[in-house]
């Protein structure tokens, strides 16, 4: 760990969400100093990269199913998740539908979140989430 205890590494989350082999810019979630923050994850077929169509309730499972994979790989989980920031295609009209989604997540453990409605890359997605976590140090080092 470098000089004043920061410690930074990039997670990649199996072959589902391989940099090299699916072309992605970025990948899933950069880990420092305990923290795990995750890149905007979109409701994607991870062997295959294509946003699976839905509605919101079934697109938000999906998104946190995989942010539950991203989090696990970088020793961590969502019920240690600190902060959401949520992008909705369009607020109004799934705003109820991803709040039922996203509650039987946190249904335990609520986390504070951002909701914003927002212009989403793909043409198919509804939602883009990113989460910031910490991580688990009795994970930790199985997952280093």
């Amino acid at each position: 760990m470098p000089a004043g205890g920061f410690g930074i590494h990039k997670v990649q989350v199996g072959n589902g969400l391989d940099v090299n082999r699916k072309g992605y810019t970025q990948l899933p979630a950069t880990v420092a100093n305990g923290f795990v923050f995750t890149f905007g994850i979109t409701p994607i077929d991870t062997e295959t990269s294509q946003v699976i169509p839905g509605d919101i309730e079934f697109q938000t499972r999906r998104v946190l199913d995989i942010l539950s994979e991203v989090l696990q790989a970088a020793g961590s989980s969502l019920s240690r998740t600190l902060h959401a920031t949520v992008y909705l295609r369009d607020i109004q009209d799934d705003y109820a539908g991803f709040n039922k989604a996203f509650d039987h997540y946190f249904a335990h453990d609520p986390v504070p979140r951002t909701v914003v409605q927002a212009v989403i890359r793909s043409p198919v997605a509804r939602v883009q989430i990113q989460i910031v976590a910490l991580q688990d140090p009795a994970r930790l080092a199985r997952v280093q």
